[in-house]
């Protein structure tokens, strides 16, 4: 598990779904996939469970999507005066100009450090293209949903006991200290400016998720999210 407590399984689906979101755009998974998932969940902290459900639901809603489609654009893509909230690592931890700064270069040490490759992939949008930076949001949970995902399968099959257990090992531990010692860090202050600006009940909710998701750990619940 990427930490003590949290099934890795959880951990998976949560960091997937919000790499998806923050990548591409408000997500509104099948029922199934939903239910499932939040199923387990629930066993987790169901306060949590419930409210991320009813966040997803809301998409089934057609000014409810068009209005998370809008704040997605305004507030998370395109610069845009008085609605943007840049989701980089750097802007928040190196000053508003520290993009592809120090931040940057040690969030892609973690990628390497974990063997994974980051590739600055051109994404197309109105017109234009842009490159997400390794420490974008949507990149970081990525990263810690491919962690998550590895621990979750075990180690390859065969081998001494002690080697599996250092393959299995190294992403938990690889997880857990990027969530504690970056995410934390960062995200908190960043979600509550989204959270200002977007003006969706839906990316105002999911501000409060991701918040709450990286605080998560075997103490308690997640803090501050709504009743």
């Amino acid at each position: 598990m990427v930490r003590p407590g949290v099934p890795a399984t959880e951990i998976v689906h949560g960091y997937d779904y919000l790499a998806r979101i923050w990548l591409d755009g408000p997500l509104r998974i099948s029922e199934t996939a939903l239910r499932a998932w939040l199923a387990d969940l629930t066993l987790l902290d169901a306060k949590l469970a419930n409210h991320w459900a009813r966040l997803v639901r809301l998409l089934d809603l057609r000014d409810e999507r068009l209005a998370a489609d809008e704040d997605y654009q305004s507030c998370l893509v395109i610069p845009q005066p008085g609605r943007y909230v840049p989701p980089y690592a750097s802007v928040w931890l190196d000053g508003a100009e520290g993009l592809w700064g120090p931040t940057t270069a040690r969030v892609l040490a973690c990628y390497q450090e974990a063997g994974l490759d980051w590739t600055a992939t051109p994404s197309s949008g109105h017109g234009r293209s842009w490159v997400r930076a390794p420490d974008h949001l949507g990149v970081e949970c990525a990263f810690v949903a491919e962690l998550a995902a590895g621990q979750a399968g075990g180690g390859p099959p065969g081998g001494a006991e002690d080697a599996e257990d250092a393959v299995t090992a190294q992403p938990a531990a690889v997880a857990a200290g990027f969530i504690a010692d970056h995410l934390r860090r960062w995200v908190p202050a960043y979600a509550g400016q989204l959270a200002r600006h977007a003006s969706s009940r839906y990316w105002r909710g999911m501000s409060g998720v991701i918040a709450a998701w990286v605080e998560l750990d075997a103490s308690g619940p997640p803090r501050g999210l709504p009743d």
